[in-house]
């Protein structure tokens, strides 16, 4: 992974997104800008799609990435491997959610801050990932399910 890390001081690329949140009050966006993430590595990790991709494929394909093994199977399928039972209404193993979406299990991954959430989720069975990022806070219920419709919306066309 390229340009990825926890402190603006570890990326170089020019194409940083901003952060924004939207104001009820006046109907715009308003930038949050870039601020430091005192709880990291739980949360704050910046990254592009392709790179972010590159891990999730490596995760899909038990560890291995491109032909080379970065993980042992043994390890992803003990990450895989649900810790707690009834969290969130389904299962949770390490870093990932298990979800019945329409019937076919996605094991899954998001997170979310001021400015900016980001999620990702595969299918075992089809081998079909999904990755969304975005620059806007999803703090409310509504946003929350606008952005869980577009990506069932996007393992329904896969």
């Amino acid at each position: 992974m390229t340009d990825t890390g926890y402190h603006l001081a570890d990326i170089t690329t020019p194409n940083l997104a901003m952060r924004y949140r939207y104001n009820n009050g006046e109907g715009v966006y308003r930038p949050y800008f870039h601020y430091a993430m005192p709880d990291y590595p739980c949360a704050g990790l910046r990254t592009s799609a392709t790179s972010l991709s590159r891990w999730l494929r490596c995760f899909m394909n038990l560890g291995e990435f491109e032909g080379v093994r970065i993980l042992k199977r043994s390890t992803v399928k003990e990450i895989f491997r649900p810790h707690v039972t009834d969290a969130w209404g389904g299962e949770q193993a390490l870093i990932w959610y298990y979800e019945n979406v329409g019937g076919e299990i996605l094991l899954g991954h998001a997170g979310m801050n001021f400015g900016v959430h980001a999620g990702m989720c595969f299918a075992p069975d089809r081998g079909v990932g999904v990755i969304t990022l975005g620059n806007r806070y999803l703090g409310n219920r509504r946003a929350w399910n606008r952005w869980l419709a577009i990506q069932t919306r996007l393992f329904e066309q896969a």
